[in-house]
């Protein structure tokens, strides 16, 4: 399916060629997104194991690989409408529209092109997605820890064991909030084209701006709130239905978002008569 998108005209004309230095930010960002969550899953290691303090490097790269996860569906979105609103009434996309190409295929077209501008900010995002989460767990289970949460009650400071469901719940929560906000990409990205498309005019490139920061602030504010009681002491193991509360947070933040992906990619499926 996906080597047919690639064969879509309107991603042909659109999609720029690499340049020298797209294959070697390639392979930095891979690197860095490896060495990262060694470095992440080590310190997490030693937070459950031996109850480190809080790193400050740590939290810092965790924060800046969720920032990237923030920001690359507005980015995606920004970009496809963007060249969706400037291409879709240009001289070249009239030739084509002449060939009588469908809709879907030059929605395809745009998502594609968009998500191929964006490449270098989608690549260092997935590379250091598992940073985020790991890290992020790893700051919040010793912040926790240093102010007496998530874990039993140690007036001595000797060693002390994290209770598993409440690791078991951050790193679910944290990993539902990851997913979700990866798949909003193509999510935003699909709905920028398709403003652009329905209304083929340039204020569809406003109302994604407006639609896609909103959407992103919304799921700021979720996080915000559902992770204010867990930061204020509240633990999963306190919960009456602590897995339901997991699995809730899990279908709303991951399987969802995932779900109107599948949506999205149906919906601009390849035509049957293509």
């Amino acid at each position: 399916m996906f080597k047919h998108w690639m064969d879509n005209p309107i991603y042909t004309r659109l999609a720029k060629k690499d340049s020298f230095f797209v294959k070697p930010v390639f392979w930095i960002a891979g690197i860095a997104g490896v060495a990262a969550l060694i470095i992440s899953a080590w310190h997490l290691y030693n937070v459950i194991a031996h109850n480190a303090e809080f790193t400050l490097g740590i939290f810092l790269t965790a924060l800046t690989a969720w920032f990237l996860m923030l920001s690359s569906p507005v980015a995606v979105a920004l970009t496809a409408a963007s060249i969706a609103g400037g291409d879709i009434n240009s001289e070249a996309c009239q030739l084509v529209k002449i060939t009588g190409l469908s809709q879907r295929t030059f929605a395809r077209g745009y998502l594609m092109a968009a998500l191929r501008r964006r490449r270098l900010l989608l690549a260092l995002t997935v590379a250091l997605a598992p940073t985020a989460i790991v890290g992020m767990l790893g700051a919040m289970l010793s912040m926790s820890h240093n102010l007496g949460y998530l874990v039993y009650a140690n007036p001595n400071q000797v060693p002390v064991a994290f209770v598993p469901m409440d690791v078991l719940g951050v790193a679910a929560m944290l990993s539902a909030y990851g997913i979700g906000l990866l798949a909003l990409t193509v999510i935003l990205g699909a709905i920028g084209v398709g403003l652009v498309l329905w209304w083929k005019k340039q204020v569809a490139v406003a109302a994604t701006t407006a639609l896609s920061t909103g959407m992103i602030m919304i799921g700021a504010i979720v996080i915000l709130t559902l992770t204010g009681p867990l930061v204020g002491g509240i633990r999963y193991s306190e919960f009456p239905s602590p897995l339901k509360s997991i699995a809730i947070t899990t279908g709303v933040c991951a399987l969802l978002p995932m779900a109107l992906v599948g949506l999205s990619l149906w919906l601009m499926r390849a035509d049957r008569d293509e």
